[in-house]
């Protein structure tokens, strides 16, 4: 929702309005999409984007070979020379003609030959795949400018680096002889040009075509579909609602899906929260109350707000359970489509996204995938916050009998060092330490290189205990391994020495040693 002018913010971002304060950056991702898939002004056909790109990709292809040729030219020219002592011989016109060269340079020569090809195939083929993945028209320009002028940085080291004597004598030099060619061979060149870059093209325009479909699939999970919908965030809790409203006219007949009347009154009015508590009470303002998801997605809203015992049926009793209806999803993360290059189908394909700390949605729809319903799956991010319905999945019996398992004897350093949970925790403490400040990524690595050596005997090291440092290492903490579970002898789990918040974090096989 815009706060400003209480509408609906997909609708205006979709819609293009460029007055927008909010999802400016969305709004520049489809604006960029839509030019760039969107066809001729004149006949309305093709993709103006991939035209354009396919004109800068023909252009760069043809400096490629141009390159190319001239490289087998310079070789053809040595190599008719006769094989003897390079002599330069005067001519008339007071220039040197070069008359033999000896088989050293020759070998020289096609080294340098050599290298001038892989030079250039190397920056055509990665030229290629630059021009191909980008995604702006303005930008597809600029980069084959850029390409342009590194295929030519050869000139300029040329000019700056050689001395002048060395330039003036290849200057009177005049150009080496060409071999001779039949009535056909001068047409050779031009003909293995125009094939080379019919074949390129045409594998080009397959590239592209996925592409575009890829562009509009994004489009599509940003724009399609109804767009007249609230989302908010709970202060409190940090929980996301939606509710999706229809307003009604004096006649109560739909009016449609505009944001109006009652309904901006209450957006202006009330909490995000306050508005869908109220929505859900009055029907003649909500076509259907929705939270987050529809049908039996419906319970996200509950199983984030309530433990496991409150849920009741007709929001769902699986509170701690993936995902299954995929389809039914009305938002699954941008970060994620971005990056996985379509709408997700299923918890597998989410399983790689778990670990991130700003991968929210993959741990809220998928958290048994997660591990959020398990103390010793390595998933450090377990609270409201970070997606996973903490309270529904410490009720499961499957967190409980996995608790219950866990040993009150401290795990050596060769275990520890070969068990996934660990190693898992320490990925995820680390990329969520490097977020907030590359200073206590610094640190926390040391402090991972530490354990990894030491074991449990590392929480007793000088370097977790410094004077101003108050942590307290075993007890649970966002983003900290859980140090009590892997090592409860030395958090005195085993002894009266854990009380409060440390006693919290042992497992329950201790409880029977004190």
């Amino acid at each position: 929702m815009d706060q400003l002018g209480a509408t609906s913010l997909a609708s205006r971002m979709c819609a293009g309005d460029a007055t927008l304060s909010y999802a400016t950056a969305q709004e520049s991702i489809i604006s960029e999409i839509r030019l760039y898939s969107a066809g001729l002004p004149i006949m309305n056909v093709g993709s103006m984007g991939a035209i354009l790109c396919l004109l800068c990709l023909t252009v760069w292809w043809l400096q490629i070979l141009r390159e190319l040729w001239s490289a087998v030219c310079f070789g053809e020219g040595c190599i008719s020379l006769p094989t003897r002592t390079t002599r330069l011989t005067p001519t008339d016109s007071g220039s040197f003609r070069l008359t033999s060269i000896s088989l050293s340079r020759k070998i020289f020569v096609v080294a340098v030959i050599v290298v001038r090809f892989a030079v250039a195939v190397t920056l055509g083929a990665v030229g290629t795949l630059f021009l191909l993945n980008t995604g702006s028209i303005q930008e597809v320009v600029l980069n084959a400018v850029a390409l342009g002028f590194i295929l030519e940085t050869d000139e300029l080291f040329y000019d700056t680096l050689v001395p002048k004597g060395v330039k003036a004598v290849k200057d009177v030099i005049e150009p080496l002889p060409l071999l001779e060619s039949t009535r056909w061979g001068s047409y050779m060149r031009a003909g293995i040009t125009v094939v080379v870059c019919t074949v390129l093209l045409v594998v080009a325009g397959t590239n592209l075509n996925d592409t575009l479909s890829h562009m509009r699939a994004i489009e599509e999970e940003m724009c399609g579909g109804r767009k007249n919908f609230v989302v908010g965030l709970g202060t409190a809790i940090d929980t996301s609602y939606a509710v999706e409203i229809r307003e009604l006219d004096d006649g109560g007949v739909d009016a449609g899906v505009d944001f109006g009347g009652a309904a901006q009154a209450r957006l202006r009015s009330d909490g995000v929260r306050d508005l869908v508590a109220s929505l859900v009470r009055m029907p003649q303002l909500v076509d259907e109350p929705r939270m987050v998801a529809s049908g039996s997605l419906g319970d996200f809203l509950n199983r984030m707000t309530n433990p496991a015992s409150q849920a009741g049926p007709e929001l769902g009793q699986n509170t701690c359970t993936d995902v299954q209806r995929f389809n039914e999803l009305i938002i699954t993360g941008q970060s994620m489509l971005l990056q996985m290059g379509k709408k997700p189908s299923s918890c597998t394909e989410l399983a790689p996204f778990c670990d991130g700390p700003e991968q929210f949605n993959a741990r809220l729809v998928c958290p048994e995938t997660c591990g959020c319903n398990d103390p010793m799956s390595g998933q450090l991010l377990l609270d409201a916050q970070d997606g996973c319905p903490r309270p529904a999945c410490e009720a499961t019996s499957t967190f409980q009998e996995s608790l219950q398992n866990i040993s009150c004897q401290d795990r050596s350093a060769e275990s520890l060092r070969a068990d996934p949970a660990w190693n898992r925790e320490w990925s995820i403490n680390l990329a969520y330490m490097g977020r907030l400040s590359k200073r206590l990524e610094v640190y926390y690595t040391a402090v991972k290189d530490l354990f990894m050596a030491a074991g449990c005997a590392a929480i007793n090291h000088p370097l977790l205990w410094h004077p101003g440092f108050d942590r307290d290492w075993c007890v649970e903490a966002r983003g900290i391994p859980k140090f009590a579970l892997f090592c409860p002898e030395t958090c005195g789990c085993a002894s009266n020495s854990s009380s409060g918040l440390r006693r919290q974090a042992c497992p329950p096989s201790c409880s029977s040693f004190t």
